[in-house]
């Protein structure tokens, strides 16, 4: 099935923004190419925008002058005395009513005497002070209580969303379907959904809109939880990733993140990692909600240090705290997210520092670096951490593989970007990675006019599992 206009709009504001992979804005590209409905909500969002951008016709004298009048009217020590106002009621228009606004007045006091604790306080002039205001603080509510509540046959309620999705939320979830079956979407604007996704054949990663981010999940089992004022994600198995404000982080099993404030401009993203008990606890009560992983053993779902660094003997330059890998990678991500790159960038180089970094969390550092050294600019030190990644033939080769063929290409280098590409394809010819690098490929075939390449690419491309890529390609075939 097709992707609904409605999903196609829900993601105009970040197309405008420049957010999304090449392959999600090709999509869009071709959607608004063929529906003006969908051109008008676009055009209206940049209408929007430019009206909010420009600043209010200047006030004429007289106006301004009308304004200060008002503000000075109702400055303390300007408005008239209580004895002024007394004497304007006795004038003679108004004297036939006094006696019964006098009666009233009785009556209301006699009737509703203020409570002691209401009494109104005023200042030496007579004016009422400012009221005090309690602010309610948002605390989120812990994961253990969310798993808990979810656990419960009264506390929550099954959420049919498509194939391959097994969903749960608490009834005091506010939860809307978006998406179809092809392409499963919901958005979740308050409360807790539990999840585990088993991708079928031809089916997109599924996506969950919250107000502070949009996860997108390919294959795992996942708890998001809404607040008032921030939403997070907890992942159990798999991975997991979280797009906010045009950057994209991967959490993996074991990780947190919270993200909060998104109405203001001093939005937070931290990533945390549960204490080693709590978090085999609250993951293995995760796992259990799913039949197919109750007689699993539960693995420990975060890599401790095995042992505390080796200190030597050589004094002599300044000490630094000692800092747990994956503490430092954590703190390194936080700065990332939060747009501190010059204090992101120190700590992942401090991290790649380690001399007994073990090599996932080595290729997790070096990916990190990657994407801060591109926000920084610095385009060519990010394809050599890329390049690294890449040539070691772990599981993060591919992703890395990928991520250097995209920036290769748009630094004009072809050759590396063609030797990347295919390495991910060669890797993996079936999944949804291999699909976009391919489509990445062709595209660059054509810009390059390898005409018997990219026609061979092309009709590779037919075979995709998404129907917008095989319409791309067969519109590629029909040009040639």
């Amino acid at each position: 099935m097709k992707k609904t206009c409605s999903a196609y709009r829900d993601d105009l504001p970040g197309y405008r923004l420049g957010e999304g992979t090449p392959l999600e804005r090709e999509r869009m590209k071709a959607h608004l190419e063929g529906c003006a409905d969908c051109r008008a909500h676009l055009a209206a969002y940049e209408m929007l925008v430019r009206d909010a951008r420009e600043e209010p016709p200047a006030l004429a004298i007289e106006d301004k002058d009308r304004i200060w009048k008002k503000i000075e009217s109702e400055l303390p020590g300007t408005q008239p005395s209580l004895l002024d106002s007394i004497q304007r009621l006795f004038q003679p228009r108004w004297q036939p009513a006094i006696g019964m606004a006098a009666a009233c007045l009785a009556y209301l006091v006699l009737v509703n005497p203020a409570p002691q604790d209401e009494v109104p306080v005023s200042n030496s002039v007579g004016q009422p002070l400012a009221q005090r205001t309690k602010t309610v603080e948002h605390t989120p509510k812990p994961l253990k209580i969310v798993v808990a509540e979810l656990a419960q046959p009264d506390s929550h309620e099954a959420l049919e969303v498509a194939p391959g999705v097994n969903a749960r939320t608490t009834k005091r979830a506010k939860v809307r379907k978006t998406g179809t079956a092809h392409a499963p979407r919901v958005e979740l604007t308050k409360g807790d959904l539990l999840a585990e996704y088993t991708r079928q054949a031809k089916q997109e990663p599924m996506v969950v809109q919250t107000p502070h981010f949009e996860a997108v999940i390919r294959g795992t089992i996942f708890v998001i939880s809404v607040e008032a004022e921030s939403s997070s994600l907890t992942v159990a198995e798999g991975k997991v990733e979280a797009r906010h404000k045009g950057m994209s982080v991967m959490v993996n099993a074991g990780q947190s993140l919270r993200i909060s404030g998104s109405k203001s401009p001093g939005a937070e993203a931290s990533q945390s990692e549960q204490p080693a008990a709590e978090a085999e606890d609250v993951i293995d009560a995760m796992k259990r909600l799913f039949p197919e992983h109750e007689a699993k053993p539960v693995k420990p779902a975060l890599e401790q240090p095995t042992a505390a660094p080796k200190t030597t003997k050589k004094a002599a330059l300044p000490t630094e705290p000692l800092v747990a890998p994956n503490e430092r990678l954590t703190n390194a991500r936080n700065a990332w997210l939060n747009g501190k790159l010059d204090e992101a960038k120190d700590e992942v180089t401090r991290l790649l520092r380690h001399p007994d970094l073990q090599p996932k969390l080595q290729d997790d550092a070096r990916l990190l670096r990657a994407s801060i050294l591109r926000a920084r600019g610095e385009l060519a030190e990010a394809m050599v951490d890329l390049e690294v990644v890449a040539a070691v033939g772990r599981e993060a080769s591919r992703l890395a593989a990928f991520e250097l063929g995209r920036l290769a290409r748009e630094e004009g280098r072809l050759v590396t970007a063609k030797r990347a590409l295919k390495q991910v394809i060669e890797a993996n010819d079936t999944d949804v990675l291999s699909e976009e690098a391919r489509f990445e490929l062709c595209q660059l075939l054509t810009e390059e006019g390898s005409g018997d390449e990219s026609v061979a690419c092309w009709e590779a491309l037919q075979d995709a599992s998404d129907p917008s890529l095989r319409d791309k390609a067969q519109r590629a075939l029909d040009s040639k």
